[in-house]
């Protein structure tokens, strides 16, 4: 047997089972925004990029409230209806300040919320999956920015390259039309 051979065999299957879990993930995060989205009556939900990070009953700001935090937003909605819904895209500056084990404070522009647990484990939770999505949110700012600097970029160059290009016959013949 081939040494080479069954190590590509084995990197093979690995990338194929890492794709195939990738998937259910994605299947499985899907059927939840499915989900969430009828409980609240929120037809525009379930949208390919985004997931659901965590969500919970929890106090904020002295009320019990369902929170739910997506990869792009975050929804609060107390009993019977939602009462405040922030798109991380929209929101220039979120900070979260741990005012006590038990507790933190998520700033947006749209205002400040008081979170409160029960235990200083699920306040940390929360808090690294908040400080989470903004890193990747951040990250895709960035991506985004450089993606569309760098597309503009390349259209200058491209157009640059029209006007100086001979054409094909001009090349291979060695003339320019008069």
């Amino acid at each position: 047997m081939d040494y080479g051979k069954i190590c590509e065999a084995i990197r093979l299957y690995e990338g194929i089972a890492h794709a195939q879990a990738k998937v259910t993930d994605q299947v499985k995060n899907l059927a939840l925004l499915e989900q969430i989205a009828q409980k609240l009556q929120l037809r525009h939900l379930v949208q390919p990029n985004r997931r659901i990070v965590k969500y919970g009953l929890v106090k904020v700001n002295k009320n019990s409230v369902y929170a739910y935090i997506f990869s792009d937003m975050f929804i609060l909605k107390e009993k019977r209806e939602i009462s405040i819904t922030v798109s991380w895209t929209t929101t220039s500056q979120v900070q979260v300040t741990a005012s006590t084990p038990k507790q933190f404070v998520l700033k947006l522009d749209e205002g400040s919320f008081k979170f409160e647990f029960d235990t200083e484990q699920e306040a940390m939770d929360w808090v690294k999956c908040l400080e989470e999505v903004f890193a990747e949110s951040k990250a895709k700012k960035v991506q985004q920015k450089t993606t569309s600097t760098h597309n503009q970029q390349t259209q200058q160059l491209q157009q640059t390259a029209t006007v100086q290009q001979p054409s094909g016959l001009q090349r291979f013949f060695g003339f320019k039309k008069t």
